[in-house]
């Protein structure tokens, strides 16, 4: 998914870093404009509900909706 991710973004000229290994962050990604991404992928059926870690939501709440990428699916 970052890789899918990194491609999409890399076109409109936009560098992506993944973060995942980062501890208390609350995204796995940044990319150079200085937007966050969470990425919430499955290899089946979507479940009917998703959680976030405590970092997931502060940082969620932080930034608002800062892209119209944030519903993206891939």
């Amino acid at each position: 998914m970052i890789r899918a991710l990194r491609q999409i973004l890399r076109e409109q000229g936009i560098e992506l870093e993944d973060q995942r290994g980062v501890s208390g962050l609350g995204a796995d990604a940044f990319d150079s404009v200085g937007r966050y991404y969470e990425i919430k992928a499955h290899g089946g059926v979507v479940p009917p509900e998703l959680t976030l870690t405590r970092a997931e939501f502060v940082r969620a709440l932080s930034e608002g909706e800062t892209t119209p990428w944030s519903s993206l699916r891939i």
